[in-house]
């Protein structure tokens, strides 16, 4: 996703949004796991603003059923330099959070 301005449905800019259709894709309490520990790396992170998950979570996610599915957006700048080109640095340091 692109860098999200102040403002964007967040308290905050945030980095990473995890999005889980407000409840209907995913247990809620799953989605907050992901964004406290997003955070815990320090990441800024949000839940469903302003991205609460698309096409593939509403379709396969049906958390009554024990399926959860969540849709995570990354900030660009966390993978990628200032001028789009990767940046494995930074690659580096979101793929220690995804392990």
């Amino acid at each position: 996703m692109p860098p999200l301005p102040r403002g964007s449905g967040a308290a905050s800019p945030c980095q990473i949004v995890v999005g889980n259709r407000h409840g209907r894709s995913a247990a809620a309490i799953l989605a907050a796991e992901v964004a406290a520990h997003a955070a815990d790396h320090g990441f800024a992170a949000a839940i469903n603003a302003p991205y609460p998950g698309g096409h593939i979570a509403a379709t396969y996610g049906v958390p009554t059923t024990g399926v959860h599915a969540l849709q995570i957006e990354f900030d660009r700048s966390l993978y990628l330099d200032p001028d789009g080109r990767p940046d494995a640095d930074r690659a580096l340091r979101l793929g220690d959070w995804l392990v």
